[in-house]
């Protein structure tokens, strides 16, 4: 079945839920071809020149179930947030000592504490059920306990928290009654872009360079037990690698992996732990940079502005919240994280769309009926609000 909505959705730059996380923007390409892993574009782009992202390229093992629009118009939410903050954090009168320096990513803990990962500050700061800070941990470095640029946040059955980092490295921190303290490290083989658990099952998005499959099931140890998954396969190997890097989600009530990719590819996909997929729902009209590489080299143009996801949630009871961004070229040079802010809440069983409009605030975590909204323009800063509504 496939139907189509008409209402308008922008979004941001390639998988990113901040100015700074991964990539600004497909405009930012010809860096990244140049940086990851210390290639030049030449190397990577001389087997076959093509335009990027193309269609035939795209690994599409079953048709859309649904297909709706960045311009579809906006249905009213099934829920909303209350008024009132239950906790809040962050202000432009804090000193740099106690300002966050770049929300990352954010956990909300049963106990009400909020979690925050700061990639700027290389640590994780947790905060009490009114926003009052409570625990530094982590901090630059590669040893135990200590973060080469983070990536991204887990929290697991048990509370304990998962950071990954561009190392190929995951630090443990585990609750104790003097407030969480450093476990353990786990090496893995790739850079985690994010993760998220079913029950003991550790699921992590990220792949090696020349790798096809971006999802993989670990358990808490580490050991890897399946991988799987492919979003696009052309002759360039890094334009592969950096298409797939996206978001997830676990839906333990239906053992789903969800999983969109940050920018270039509007999709939205839902896989069960065996790789088997379960829905496709596609988002038409992205805007994006075209990008050409031939055998002299990658040249980008086109576009006013690019699309990306900014934040991808699910909020209890209520659905997928998938949340993109649209940044004109302006903001992107000056590093604003967007311009629109376009929501849609996806049934999780089947991936049946809603266009939500541009009135919901970025909302980056979701736990009990609550969830966390997170800024980082002006300042980096969190609220704690109360979903209402069936």
């Amino acid at each position: 079945m496939c139907i189509s909505f008409q209402a308008a959705l922008p979004v941001p730059p390639l998988g990113d839920v901040s100015s700074r996380r991964g990539l600004a923007s497909l405009g930012a390409i010809t860096f990244a071809l140049v940086s990851i892993h210390g290639l030049r574009p030449q190397a990577l782009a001389a087997q076959a020149p093509g335009v990027h992202p193309n269609p035939r390229y795209l690994d599409a093992p079953a048709p859309p179930a649904f297909t709706i629009a960045v311009s579809a118009r906006p249905v009213a939410a099934p829920f909303r947030l209350a008024a009132l903050a239950r906790a809040a954090f962050g202000s432009e009168s804090d000193s740099d000592a106690v300002l966050l320096g770049n929300i990352k990513a954010v956990a909300l803990l049963p106990s009400g504490d909020v979690v925050v990962l700061d990639d700027v500050k290389s640590e994780l700061r947790i905060f009490g059920p009114t926003g009052v800070p409570k625990q530094r941990l982590g901090r630059a470095g590669r040893g135990p306990g200590e973060f080469f640029n983070p990536l991204s946040l887990a929290v697991d059955t048990e509370g304990r928290l998962y950071v990954s980092d561009l190392a190929h490295t995951i630090q443990v921190f585990a609750p104790s009654p003097a407030g969480y303290r450093y476990l353990r490290t786990i090496q893995i083989e790739i850079s985690a872009n994010a993760m998220c658990f079913l029950d003991t099952l550790l699921v992590v998005q990220g792949a090696r360079f020349g790798q096809d499959t971006i999802l993989h099931v670990y358990d808490r140890s580490g050991r890897v037990l399946r991988s799987f998954g492919a979003l696009y396969r052309s002759p360039n190997q890094l334009l592969n690698y950096q298409f797939g890097a996206g978001s997830i989600a676990c839906d333990a009530q239906r053992g789903l992996v969800l999983y969109a990719p940050g920018g270039a590819i509007g999709e939205v996909r839902a896989y069960r732990t065996d790789g088997a997929l379960a829905w496709r729902t596609a988002v038409t009209g992205y805007r994006v940079k075209r990008i050409e590489d031939y055998r002299g080299g990658v040249r980008v143009s086109g576009a006013q502005g690019v699309h990306s996801v900014h934040a991808f949630v699910l909020l209890p009871g209520r659905g997928l919240l998938v949340q993109v961004a649209f940044r004109t070229e302006e903001a992107v040079r000056n590093q604003i994280p967007f311009t629109t802010l376009h929501s849609f809440l996806l049934d999780p069983a089947t991936g049946r769309p809603l266009p939500l409009g541009t009135a919901l605030p970025p909302i980056f975590a979701a736990s009990g009926g609550e969830a966390v909204l997170a800024f980082n323009d002006p300042v980096p800063r969190f609220e704690v609000r109360g979903l209402q509504g069936p």
